[in-house]
């Protein structure tokens, strides 16, 4: 893997958005495959994993934390069972109760890794619930003086009450990205009334989706577009099964196709 990416940091980054996308993909991979892992990355890798919540710490010329997401069996469950309390943290946030009980389990030993980075720029990323984890370990890392460089999601659901996203959108504006592919469901639970999203949207469009036939002019990222264009784009780029849109391999194979189309504006 190609470290360099990660000292370009000129807004949404195609080549960044890979890099962890693929380092959230690995982050589903067991231990056991620890020396294939540390040869693709050309790094130390190491697991933390607390009472089913796992993080994988690419120890390299950065630090990349990336924490594991829902197992792909296990969505159907998970949407159906989701926890929707909110709980208080930090005094003054308003957070997803489940989502905050699966950082805190991981948080002492991501805490120890950051500490340890020595000052290297620590990226934090994940898919799915792991991506709401990486969310409320920026949060705490922020306010501890560890300023993650960087924070991709990749179909991440919604963690925080309104007022603390809003907090949330000011302090990491530039830093904060998450990536939604198209049709996937998850990134639209808990309902927005009672939870919102933070950061950039990098919205993967359905040119982009696995198997489409891909358009020069149309096929794109898109940053933070309107609800108009995300309604009719969901419309015409409709999945029978919603989830598949989900899967971490069409992911990374949206933002490969859009590094092949390179149709990013100028202005991104």
């Amino acid at each position: 893997m190609d470290w360099s990416c990660l000292t370009k940091l000129n807004g949404f980054s195609l080549d960044i958005a890979s890099f962890l996308a693929h380092a959230s993909s690995d982050s589903y991979f067991d231990m056991d495959r620890k020396s294939h892992l540390e040869e693709r990355w050309n790094c130390q890798v190491r697991l933390v994993d607390v009472n089913e919540s796992q993080a994988m710490v690419f120890d390299g010329p950065s630090l990349v934390i990336s924490f594991r997401g829902t197992e792909p069996t296990e969505i159907r469950d998970w949407l159906s069972d989701l926890n929707v309390l909110k709980t208080s943290w930090k005094n003054s946030l308003s957070v997803h109760s489940g989502f905050l009980d699966a950082y805190l389990s991981v948080r002492n030993k991501v805490l120890a890794e950051c500490a340890n980075a020595q000052g290297r720029d620590i990226f934090l990323c994940g898919h799915s619930l792991g991506g709401e984890i990486a969310d409320l370990a920026a949060i705490d890392l922020e306010s501890l003086g560890m300023h993650p460089r960087r924070i991709y999601t990749f179909g991440a659901p919604r963690a925080l009450g309104s007022f603390s996203a809003r907090k949330a959108r000011n302090v990491f504006q530039g830093r904060k990205f998450r990536v939604v592919n198209g049709n996937d469901i998850v990134p639209r639970v808990p309902i927005c009334l009672r939870f919102q999203h933070f950061g950039t949207l990098a919205y993967i469009n359905r040119f982009l989706s696995p198997g489409s036939e891909q358009d020069d002019v149309k096929a794109d990222i898109e940053i933070n577009p309107g609800l108009a264009y995300l309604l009719y784009d969901r419309i015409l780029g409709y999945r029978a099964d919603m989830l598949s849109s989900h899967s971490m391999s069409n992911y990374i194979q949206g933002i490969e196709n859009a590094k092949t189309n390179r149709v990013l504006r100028a202005d991104f």
